[in-house]
């Protein structure tokens, strides 16, 4: 399954996603291939802009032997020069290739996310840290910042998730909260397991794919799904109501400071059935 996609420079696709194909392409002088075992691996795949070569294809996972686990990818962004792609995914992989000095080098739940920085002309993982806490995190938006920051929304059961003391929401709620978390170009952070800034955005209710993206002037735009009326709306937002019947999801647009300290403006998307919102772009 190719899950996302974006150009380089040069109009070259990188496509990345999760493969169960033993004979999945590899080509790089890093490239690793695909594990052997039960289970998915993780893959990234650059082609030529007009489609007629593969120029690099590689899998992402880890050394563990007899391992069933589902490794992939579901967002990429491609860093200035196009030398590099970040990519983000999850993983049941405790062996999974994470580097020294990033925010989270240890697995911790029963599915971690995972940040790596591949190079798209060898395949080798320049950078690779966990992103998750004791329980389920599903990584759901990616956005680099003109600064060499980089940005992470996630779907998270986990109390544990990495989070800065100084965010707008440092406790986590219920049931799934989202959590978007800022790391450096390296991905660390403040120190071991602290993100530069970082906020959950939850409520007792469930709250979920959540995409993310930069504006102009480099506040934080999220868009997701709620299952609660608490959910924080701002006052003079377009809709502070919630109308979604019991047990749907109602969508929802928030925006934050660049710190992610404050909540700027917040408003639900939808109507009286079920909304989601599943992409968002700045103007």
């Amino acid at each position: 399954e190719l899950a996302a996609l974006s150009l380089t420079a040069s109009d070259e696709p990188v496509v990345v996603g999760s493969t169960e194909s033993p004979d999945y392409p590899i080509l790089g002088s890093a490239a690793v291939p695909m594990s052997g075992f039960p289970g998915s691996d993780a893959v990234v795949t650059v082609l030529a802009s007009d489609g007629s070569a593969l120029l690099m294809s590689t899998c992402l996972h880890g050394p563990t032997s007899g391992r069933a686990f589902e490794d992939y990818l579901g967002h990429v962004g491609i860093e200035p020069g196009g030398a590099t792609a970040v990519v983000l995914g999850q993983t049941q992989d405790a062996s999974f290739p994470v580097t020294v000095g990033t925010l989270d080098t240890v697995y911790s739940g029963a599915t971690d996310g995972f940040l790596a920085r591949v190079s798209l002309s060898t395949g080798q993982i320049l950078a690779a840290t966990f992103v998750g806490g004791s329980f389920m995190d599903d990584p759901t938006g990616l956005a680099l910042s003109p600064s060499g920051t980089v940005f992470v929304a996630a779907h998270t059961e986990s109390p544990d998730f990495p989070m800065s003391p100084t965010g707008y929401d440092t406790s986590y709620s219920a049931l799934g909260d989202v959590g978007v978390i800022e790391l450096d170009g390296n991905f660390a952070g403040a120190g071991p397991g602290i993100p530069l800034h970082g906020t959950f955005l939850g409520t007792p209710g469930d709250e979920d794919g959540a995409r993310l993206a930069l504006s102009p002037n480099g506040t934080v735009l999220l868009a997701g799904s709620t299952n609660h009326p608490g959910f924080p709306t701002t006052l003079g937002a377009w809709d502070t109501v919630f109308n979604g019947a019991p047990a749907l999801d109602a969508g929802f647009l928030s925006c934050f400071d660049p710190t992610l300290m404050s909540l700027i403006h917040s408003t639900f998307i939808g109507g009286d059935g079920l909304d989601l919102c599943l992409a968002l772009a700045p103007d």
